[in-house]
C-alpha cells in the first residue's frame, strides 16, 4: 500500500501490487503538505493542510471515516506557547 497527497487536497491510498486506487481522502480545503499513519494501528492516518488543519482518518474495510479535525492547529499552538519564547 502506497498513500500519496496532492494540490488538490486529496490523499490517495494505492495498491501497489494491482496499481489502483483503493480510496481517496478529501476533507481539506488546500493542498495537503503531510501524511502519516500511527505505526501501532497502521490504518489510521493522519494528513496535514495549508488550511491550518490537522485530520485523522481511519480507513478500514475499503472506506474512509474522517474522526477528527484540528482546524487553526498552528495558532491555537502558538497562542498558547508564544510565552516561552520570551525572556
Amino acid at each position: 500500500m502506497l498513500i500519496s497527497d496532492s494540490w488538490d487536497g486529496t490523499s490517495r491510498i494505492w495498491n501497489t501490487k494491482y496499481m489502483i486506487c483503493m480510496g481517496i481522502i478529501s476533507g481539506h480545503h488546500s493542498d495537503v503538505y503531510g501524511i502519516d499513519n500511527c505505526p501501532n494501528h497502521f490504518f489510521l492516518l493522519i494528513t496535514s493542510s495549508r488550511d491550518n488543519s490537522i485530520r485523522f482518518w481511519n480507513y478500514v474495510k475499503n472506506s474512509i471515516e474522517f474522526i477528527i479535525n484540528f482546524k487553526n492547529f498552528n495558532n491555537d499552538i502558538y497562542n498558547k506557547y508564544k510565552s516561552l519564547g520570551k525572556k
